[in-house]
């Protein structure tokens, strides 16, 4: 720091600054063989001090108390920060130092020596207290038919619906230009041109089915139409054997609820689907996108590869969502780990009652 100079010594380091015109380098190796005896200080300061007197006029820094004081770290301080913590274990490092008035670098590396770390809260379908029963009881149906029948997991073909909008979630983070100057280019990421798409995807064992355009509003007509024009058509791909033994599962969407969808089903794959109703031979758990891979495996994948870069109409979001699929039905390797990720999170189920899980099993 300049303030460990005297002046004498102060003026000499300008004066050779300005003797080797403005080179700091060749400052300090000049300054070092006229003053042999004096500390050599680094080039940096031969820049601060011409700074510093052409800005204020003074050799010396003239605003001594700007800036936050520095604080020394004590044990006092220490365990007011812990006690932060304690109180409220959500608070930031940041505000914990505001509310101390200490760098919160300071509380960084406190709670770093106590083993403290920032996790990150878990999202979660909002479950009610009736739901822990229906939960538990699906959970332990499906490793009932396990036991008698080893491969059962993957003979369900597990069905969802999404949809897909312009805005999506694109994240500016992955979106960039390299340029030697900044070419002050603008993302438009919100429009009054507004438009949706929705798509059927199912996984069957280690295989992707889909993805199947549907209308934008979906009911139950729409649903019983795709379900006796467009899941055959899918089906054709997969041998007869493993569709004799194949369920249907889909969740409580009012679409799938609906009488003649629930007609056709029984007629399609009678005792053989799983869903909402009095009249459905396994019953889906409400509220339990957790234990459905279309949930905790593809959708977010999906989504966050198809809005890595800005979305400029509908045709290039369509075509977006083919290539996104088309990629990771290639990767048969993630897709091979559903089974297995799906009987984890059914166990998990079972063990917490019925209630989120989801925390124990990432």
């Amino acid at each position: 720091m300049a303030e460990r100079y005297t002046f004498q010594e102060l003026t000499d380091m300008h004066l050779i600054f300005g003797k080797c015109d403005s080179n700091s380098r060749a400052a300090r190796r000049c300054y070092q063989e006229i003053y042999p005896n004096r500390r050599i200080p680094s080039r940096k300061l031969f820049v601060s001090i011409d700074l510093r007197l052409r800005e204020t006029g003074s050799l010396r820094n003239i605003n001594k108390n700007a800036g936050r004081p520095r604080t020394t770290r004590t044990v006092e301080n220490e365990e007011q920060i812990l006690r932060h913590f304690e109180q409220d274990n959500t608070l930031s490092t940041r505000r914990i130092g505001a509310m101390q008035n200490i760098p919160h670098s300071v509380v960084w590396r406190v709670a770093k020596e106590q083993a403290l770390y920032p996790y990150h809260l878990l999202q979660v379908q909002e479950l009610l207290p009736t739901d822990f029963g229906k939960r538990t009881t699906f959970c332990n149906w499906v490793l009932h038919k396990i036991e008698r029948e080893s491969d059962f997991a993957k003979n369900i073909l597990f069905t969802d619906e999404a949809s897909f909008t312009k805005d999506g979630v694109f994240n500016s983070r992955n979106n960039h230009k390299w340029s030697e100057e900044n070419p002050r280019e603008t993302v438009v990421t919100q429009s009054q041109n507004k438009f949706k798409i929705n798509f059927w995807v199912g996984i069957l064992g280690t295989k992707i089915l889909g993805p199947v355009e549907l209308p934008q509003n979906l009911n139950g007509g729409h649903y019983l139409n795709f379900l006796t024009h467009q899941l055959p058509e899918v089906l054709e791909h997969i041998d007869l054997q493993t569709r004799r033994k194949m369920w249907l599962m889909h969740d409580g969407a009012p679409a799938h609820y609906s009488r003649n969808v629930r007609t056709h089903l029984n007629n399609t794959f009678p005792t053989k689907w799983i869903g909402r109703g009095y009249d459905a031979p396994q019953k889906w758990p409400p509220r339990s996108p957790d234990l459905n891979p279309l949930d905790f495996f593809l959708w977010g994948n999906v989504k966050e590869k198809v809005y890595s870069r800005p979305i400029p109409n509908e045709n290039f979001l369509r075509q977006r969502i083919e290539d996104v699929f088309a990629d990771i039905k290639q990767n048969e390797r993630s897709i091979e780990k559903v089974q297995f990720n799906f009987l984890k999170r059914v166990r998990a189920c079972i063990r917490s009652g019925g209630k989120h899980f989801e925390q124990f099993v990432n």
